[in-house]
Order: C-alpha cells, then structure tokens, then sequence
C-alpha cells in the first residue's frame, strides 16, 4: 500500500490518495503486481491512479 498525504498536515483528513498493490488487485495494479512477482530482480515502474475511496 502507498499512502500519499499533505505535507504539511492541514487536517486530520490530510490523505491525497492511496493505491494497494496486493495479488488480489485488478487492472493497473494487479498487472503491476504481476509484473513484480514475475520479474523480481528489475525495477518496474508505472503510474497509477490514487483512490480516495478505501475497498
């Protein structure tokens, strides 16, 4: 999980967004895990959509 939030805190909702890369992700994220498990010694980068919503 990555959480993103203000720096500095402006409230106790500071959180932009955040994105779970787990093996249960779909679409974007689940690719990237994939990508991850199968290709374990390169660094893999993508962006991603933060959520606000938690699942």
């Amino acid at each position: 999980m990555l959480d993103v939030c203000m720096d500095p805190p402006i409230g106790l909702d500071d959180e932009v967004g955040h994105i779970i890369l787990e093996r249960q992700s779909k679409g974007a994220e689940g690719r990237h895990w994939e990508m991850m498990i199968q290709n374990p010694d390169e660094t893999l980068e993508m962006w991603h959509k933060l959520k606000k919503e938690w699942c």
